[in-house]
């Protein structure tokens, strides 16, 4: 994770804590050791591209590039010692902000309201500090339903979060 973030903030990529590590983050003030995610502006895409190497020299190989057929490059797949690393790309329309995931068979659309993107807050975890959404305990709530505070054991990212938009179309 400390890998990931000096390359973003080396090459001033904004990027916050996202998904399941910010939830660790704000509920239980530790990371899940085993997958970091982060997200990162759509705009920013391309430089992720031409940071390979600077990710390679941290000890982070990109194993995958999610794609949707529609936009393109949504995800990044990172792994260092066994460990995962993804950075989803959020993008803003409107009062609306989103972002793709994706099982390697269908596309998962996640919308959030994009206020909270304004500004970024941020959290001590680990002797680090981590930018985070604003107004980060209702932008859980709209991740995670309003049982975020526990931990739930069959929660699927496929299909659990309340912000998955089944409707939404590109």
């Amino acid at each position: 994770m400390i890998s990931a973030k000096k390359v973003l903030e080396r090459n001033k990529i904004t990027y916050w804590l996202d998904g399941g590590t910010l939830l660790w983050a704000v509920r239980d003030g530790s990371p899940d050791e085993t997958d970091t995610d982060f997200s990162i502006w759509f705009e920013d895409r391309e430089r992720i591209e031409e940071l390979k190497d600077e990710f390679k020299e941290e000890g982070l190989d990109l194993v995958a590039t999610f794609k949707n057929s529609k936009l393109g490059t949504v995800e990044y797949a990172f792994k260092k010692n066994g460990k995962k690393v993804d950075i989803f790309l959020k993008q803003v329309e409107g009062e609306k902000a989103y972002h793709i995931a994706t099982d390697g068979e269908s596309s998962i659309f996640y919308t959030q309201p994009a206020y909270h993107f304004d500004t970024l807050d941020t959290v001590e975890m680990g002797g680090e500090t981590w930018p985070i959404p604003n107004d980060v305990e209702n932008y859980l709530e709209t991740y995670y339903g309003d049982t975020w505070r526990t931990h739930i054991s069959d929660w699927d990212w496929r299909v659990s979060s309340p912000c998955i938009d089944k409707e939404w179309k590109i």
